[in-house]
């Protein structure tokens, strides 16, 4: 395909110098419009096929077949990565319910990251974060004051993902993050 649009570009130039100046500027100006545009075209297709496995939530997947366990107690046959002081092996029997230490992958990165048990809100407008507790019944970790941000605290024993659904159904929450302990930049 370059070689068949390398040849048309050529050709065209070469007869672009028959052409008045104001023609010329106008061809080689559409050209190049259609180069950007197959460009564009291209660059899709392939960012297209990066990103085709579907995340649980934002840019992460949670690996029901993985979890976390110390170095200590982790048999070398059984790990498949390390993840700090921790060795990531394949469960027996996949997990029902996303908790805290819960791994997932991000999906961008490919990298293994445990969920902290922490959800971010951002509450409607004319919300406050005491009606919020009252109806949901979780913990505040943290609030921003003067912002409509807060971060909760889900239970060890309730699924994360269905708590992060439940409060996007009430109405006292406009949006909704789940706290993944990820590396976004790494020294090089």
């Amino acid at each position: 395909m370059k070689h068949i649009l390398l040849w048309v570009i050529s050709i065209h130039l070469s007869l672009i110098s028959f052409l008045p100046i104001q023609a010329q500027e106008r061809d080689i100006e559409s050209l190049l419009a259609q180069s950007r545009i197959q460009a564009n075209n291209l660059s899709r297709q392939e960012h297209y096929l990066l990103t085709t496995e579907k995340s649980d939530f934002g840019a992460y997947k949670v690996e029901y077949q993985l979890s976390l366990v110390p170095q200590a107690i982790a048999a070398v046959d059984h790990r498949m990565d390390t993840l700090g002081t921790m060795s990531v092996v394949k469960n027996q029997r996949p997990i029902k319910r996303v908790v805290e230490g819960t791994l997932a992958r991000n999906v961008l990165t490919n990298k293994l990251a445990p969920i902290s048990g922490n959800i971010t809100v951002l509450l409607a407008k004319n919300v406050t974060l005491e009606s919020l507790v009252q109806a949901t019944g979780l913990d505040v970790v943290s609030s921003y004051s003067g912002t409509q941000l807060a971060v909760l605290k889900v239970p060890a024993n309730e699924d994360i993902l269905l708590a992060a659904k439940q409060l996007k159904a009430l109405d006292l929450v406009v949006q909704t993050k789940i706290e993944v302990l990820d590396v976004v930049y790494e020294a090089y």
